[in-house]
């Protein structure tokens, strides 16, 4: 699974394109992100929605890369600014990453996925 992904502290926001900030250009973790239980709650919800289209080792790789893993919780940031609820976020979340995954060539899906799989 890919709990613990997003336990690492946030002390920073991540530096991310316009589509990512909040209406007020504001760009910045969720207000849980450094609340481990919630977190974990938070990447288990992604896990649950993306499981028809990425694998958990997929997943689980995508999260352990920074620019995708800082875009992601930019985006969950970016939505509880602008009122979306927890679930909202995961959906978010879990949106973003489908879409980064199916942008990613065949070759290279299989050798992420590979590489996590046995961890």
């Amino acid at each position: 699974m890919a709990f613990g992904i997003f336990s690492r502290k946030q002390t920073h926001s991540p530096r991310e394109p316009k589509e990512y900030r909040d209406d007020d250009g504001k760009l910045g973790p969720p207000s849980w992100i450094n609340n481990d239980d919630t977190a974990r709650k938070f990447a288990a919800g992604v896990q649950m929605l993306a499981s028809d289209r990425l694998s958990a080792s997929a997943l689980t790789a995508m999260f352990s890369l920074k620019d995708p893993l800082d875009r992601a919780i930019a985006i969950a940031g970016a939505v509880e600014r602008q009122g979306g609820s927890f679930s909202d976020q995961q959906f978010a979340v879990k949106n973003f990453m489908v879409k980064l995954w199916g942008g990613l060539s065949a070759d290279l899906q299989e050798s992420i996925s590979e590489d996590f799989k046995y961890r």
